[in-house]
């Protein structure tokens, strides 16, 4: 199978996330430090796009917006396990000669990985996901003739893939934090000239779910 590696350049067009998470090594906050034992959980909006190069006004890629959650269960003190999971409405395109038959779907999509955390602001993480779509697609753009056979992995019972993401701490304390995500969501496999990878930002506020020895910090 090829891998198109023209499929990450949306990830060029984070500077402005990047220049974000950078600049926040100069905010003083109290850093997350992971140890043994302890897990986390974050909620917050999951604001996201297929990607998609497609020109014509009707078949465009939108931006598009539902929830995310995370789970982190600390293994040491320089990685996690995680667990996520993102309820949304995924556009998937597909094109052929120049025509373009789009399909949108509520799903699940829930991903287990690793978690690395580079620095007590900056981390990391790859999970394999799963996607359940919920219900019947709706098609939102069809360029073929009536009665052709069309069709997009919307229609799937369940789909694949692997999720990139960066991770900074905006602003911490000792039970909740403020962090800002930016992941790319590659299919695996897919549809011949089918858009179906994303790529999205999450916003969260995570609490400190449990620590293994809290007594510990209590003495300090």
């Amino acid at each position: 199978m090829k891998i198109n590696f023209t499929l990450f350049l949306p990830m060029v067009c984070w500077n402005k996330i990047f220049f974000i998470i950078f600049l926040l090594f100069s905010i003083k906050s109290f850093a997350y430090t992971a140890e043994e034992g302890k897990v986390t959980a974050a909620v917050g909006p999951y604001f996201y796009k297929t990607y998609f190069l497609g020109t014509e006004p009707n078949a465009d890629s939108p931006y598009l917006g539902g929830l995310g959650l995370i789970a982190l269960g600390d293994v040491n003190d320089t990685g996690s396990l995680e667990i996520n999971a993102y309820f949304m409405r995924k556009l998937y395109i597909y094109t052929q000669d120049g025509g373009n038959f789009a399909e949108k779907t509520q799903q699940v999509q829930i991903g287990m990985g690793y978690h690395f955390w580079l620095s007590h602001y900056f981390s990391t993480a790859l999970t394999l996901y799963s996607a359940y779509p919920i219900g019947e697609p709706e098609i939102v753009h069809n360029d073929f003739p009536q009665g052709s056979q069309e069709t997009t992995s919307a229609e799937n019972k369940t789909n694949y893939g692997l999720d990139f993401s960066i991770q900074a701490d905006l602003w911490s304390n000792d039970k909740f934090s403020v962090e800002l995500a930016g992941d790319y969501a590659l299919a695996l496999p897919h549809k011949n000239s089918e858009h179906a990878d994303h790529y999205g930002i999450f916003l969260g506020l995570r609490y400190l779910v449990q620590e293994k020895n809290p007594s510990k910090k209590e003495k300090n």
